[in-house]
């Protein structure tokens, strides 16, 4: 593109000298943009998660919440939703004499562009927008119990296959309607 407008004339042959004299000012001179986050009281975080792990009435089913057993695992690893959903086998590994999580990739939903489609979204799976966001995250005994709730969970409702610890499926999925 660069030489395209060099050789139309639009950028002038030595703008790389020029670019070169540009002084841009240092990272720390520049303000930094946050935005405030709220945290959940430990006192409250403690009654989430004994609701999320209520056991179901219901014989065929664990738990009262189906989704119960994934929160409390985003309580103890600090995951985004798309990280969540992202996850399968292979984002589980040993780390520092336990087990871990591998955060390699995010779930997004994403205007679908394809025509004739009738559905207005789909979802990806695509790396991390940031680098920091390659990690790999120790889990306590809390957030593995939860892993393994999800996954018993999984293949008894029929959203993974048997199979699923010999392939990389999605640990977390919806169950079709």
């Amino acid at each position: 593109m660069i030489r395209t407008a060099i050789s139309l004339g639009e950028l002038p042959k030595n703008f790389s000298d020029i670019l070169n004299r540009v002084i841009m000012p240092e990272k720390s001179v520049l303000p930094v943009e946050t935005k405030e986050i709220s945290i959940i009281p430990p006192e409250h975080e403690q009654i989430i998660k004994e609701i999320a792990m209520e056991p179901s009435p219901n014989k065929n089913e664990r738990y009262l919440y189906r989704y119960g057993p994934a929160i409390v695992f985003l309580l103890n690893t600090g995951l985004r939703g798309g990280e969540l959903l992202a996850l399968g086998q292979s984002s589980i590994v040993p780390f520092l004499g336990r087990r871990g999580i591998k955060i390699t990739h995010t779930l997004s939903r994403v205007k679908n562009r394809e025509t004739g489609s009738k559905k207005k979204a789909k979802m990806i799976l695509t790396p991390p927008k940031y680098p920091n966001s390659l990690r790999t995250i120790p889990l306590n005994k809390e957030a593995e119990f939860s892993l393994s709730c999800m996954m018993a969970q999984a293949v008894t409702t029929k959203i993974l296959p048997p199979y699923f610890f010999r392939q990389n499926y999605r640990i977390l999925k919806k169950e079709k309607a």
